[in-house]
């Protein structure tokens, strides 16, 4: 009874190490491939320090790309749009961002965030011109909101620098609506902030956890390794063998050679074949 408990208990903490190992290298792998598609870099840059936009003493000139901002808005410029041509066509739409800092205006873009689109164009300031990639056009519903501006709004995000497609778009706006003020080659592009803080931690954490249960697998095989090398004796049911007697059935399970191994076993114990095939099915409760 002691001895089938013990044989079940080897059993269990070979499916755990093997678990263990699995799962750590897993979890290593798709670290590695948050790595390799740039998210590591993404939840960084979200651990610095952001910057209020619209303090009054943001030194836009030590603006760098990545840059976590953040701010409310109380006033937009017109709309325009541009084509990203990744492989696939993609439209983004962009309004033009006044900031005002130390008593100089300066432009950069924000991008329109999707589910805020009115909330955008109800702040943004009525003007007669939007801009597409190919041009200046001439709105004809300058003054569709007649009403007030709309309510503030609290954005949070990164930091992109614009291509020089995008930023001659963006300076073409400015000269044709006649706005005076330094174009910032920058946009922002709105983000869960906290979200990826979150990420960060659990990455970091889930990294730490699959090293460790690597590690661990690892040191448990190299004690059962050595275990094995102690190992003098294997016992089987009521016989006890020396270990050298049975090397020959175990490289025969080594190289997947499971009937030679049951022939073997039998011819050395005297055991029925279906007797010694079900101690080769579960060889590894016995040799260690």
């Amino acid at each position: 009874m002691g001895k089938g408990r013990d044989r079940m208990w080897n059993r269990l903490k070979i499916v755990l190490v093997i678990t263990a190992m699995c799962t750590g290298i897993s979890i290593i792998f798709l670290e590695a491939v948050f790595i390799g598609s740039g998210m590591w870099s993404v939840r960084l840059a979200a651990r610095r320090e952001p910057v209020d936009l619209f303090s009054g003493s943001c030194d836009v000139s030590q603006l760098e790309e990545m840059d976590v901002v953040c701010g409310t808005i109380y006033e937009l410029c017109g709309r325009y749009d541009y084509t990203y041509d990744d492989y696939v066509s993609d439209i983004a739409y962009y309004y033009v961002l006044p900031i005002d800092t130390a008593g100089t205006v300066c432009y950069m873009g924000i991008r329109e965030t999707k589910g805020r689109k009115s909330l955008f164009r109800k702040l943004s300031v009525k003007t007669a011109f939007d801009v597409k990639e190919r041009g200046i056009n001439v709105k004809d519903d300058a003054s569709t909101y007649t009403d007030a501006q709309g309510e503030p709004i609290f954005v949070e995000g990164f930091l992109f620098r614009m291509s020089e497609r995008q930023y001659n778009t963006f300076q073409a706006w400015l000269e044709k609506a006649g706005v005076d003020g330094q174009a910032l080659p920058y946009y922002i592009k709105e983000q869960d902030i906290a979200g990826l803080k979150r990420a960060y931690t659990r990455g970091l954490l889930s990294s730490m956890a699959g090293v460790v249960m690597v590690a661990g697998s690892i040191t448990a095989l190299i004690r059962w390794r050595r275990r094995s090398r102690r190992q003098t004796h294997i016992s089987i049911g009521d016989t006890l063998y020396e270990k050298s007697q049975l090397t020959r059935v175990n490289q025969l399970i080594e190289h997947v050679e499971q009937m030679q191994a049951v022939y073997e076993l039998s011819r050395i114990t005297g055991m029925e074949l279906p007797q010694a095939e079900r101690i080769v099915r579960k060889w590894y409760r016995y040799w260690y």
